[in-house]
């Protein structure tokens, strides 16, 4: 099955969300850093990529990670 790399930006109302926890419901977890930049493993597969952040979520269904490769997931949460 093997890792793949998710990355991106999370950004609330348009901001970077620096802090903001992302994961995924198939176990990768990071925590964005400066600008609001994102990178995770994550296992192989469909999922779902979660940024909270304010309290807030934002959401990203039916992400397709390819093992070996790099998948980006940007997500704005909105206010």
């Amino acid at each position: 099955m093997g890792l793949g790399l998710i990355t991106g930006t999370i950004t609330y109302g348009g901001q970077p969300a620096f802090g903001a926890e992302v994961r995924t419901n198939t176990g990768g977890c990071a925590l964005a850093l400066s600008g609001g930049h994102y990178l995770m493993d994550n296992p192989a597969g469909i999922c779902t990529v979660v940024a909270i952040y304010n309290n807030k979520r934002g959401y990203k269904n039916n992400v397709r990670v390819i093992a070996g490769d790099v998948t980006e997931v940007n997500i704005d949460i909105t206010p």
